[in-house]
């Protein structure tokens, strides 16, 4: 059975939020940092199970935020991507 990708778009607001708050694994991470400086959207392609675990790692953040504006920003974030999870056909929470 082949593997799921899910290919996505990310602001360079986004990507940020993910650098500093989404604990991105590292090839993801590399990707992430590879497009910094590009003020325009980026898109990515990860497999399913590296998605489900970005989206897991958002939502931890937004929730344990110490600031109301970074949970605010995390959790569009996460509508976002849960979203893309939906349009790919994934099951979400």
């Amino acid at each position: 059975m082949p593997k799921t990708k899910v290919r996505f778009a990310l602001s360079p607001k986004e990507r940020s939020l993910i650098l500093k708050h989404g604990y991105p694994f590292e090839e993801f991470e590399a990707a992430l940092t590879a497009a910094d400086g590009n003020t325009d959207s980026v898109v990515f392609e990860l497999d399913q199970f590296y998605f489900e675990h970005l989206l897991g790692e958002v939502a931890r953040s937004a929730n344990h935020a110490k600031s109301g504006r970074v949970e605010a920003e995390l959790s569009d974030l996460y509508e976002y991507l849960q979203g893309e999870a939906e349009d790919h056909g994934l099951a979400t929470l």
